[in-house]
């Protein structure tokens, strides 16, 4: 099968109301096709092909915080989606948004 077909099978799951960065599906995937030694694509083939596999996802806009400024920004992701926490390829990135999260409630 294809590498994004079975990124989507390992390390995505459907979740409603749930959020993710496109940036931050697409750095999984890159680490989980490196962990395994198979090829990667650009994150707009990325994009464009995810939800072939992940049906459930929908493209939608979210807030994060810029660690630089801590200012809020709006960033491009998916709605209905979770990244996988038992997936080693992906554990940095899910601690990593726990932190933005944690930012969030912390400034609201």
């Amino acid at each position: 099968g294809s590498v994004i077909a079975n990124f989507a099978h390992d390390c995505l799951e459907e979740s409603l109301g749930d959020w993710v960065s496109k940036v931050d599906t697409y750095n999984a995937f890159i680490k989980y096709a490196r962990l395994k030694d198979l090829p990667v694509t650009t994150i707009e083939n990325f994009g464009r092909k995810i939800r072939n596999y992940a049906n459930y996802m929908v493209d939608s806009k979210g807030s994060q915080v810029n660690p630089l400024t801590s200012n809020k920004v709006q960033v491009n992701g998916w709605r209905n989606v979770l990244l996988k926490e038992n997936n080693n390829a992906n554990s940095e990135i899910v601690a990593e948004s726990e932190i933005i999260h944690q930012q969030e409630s912390l400034l609201s």
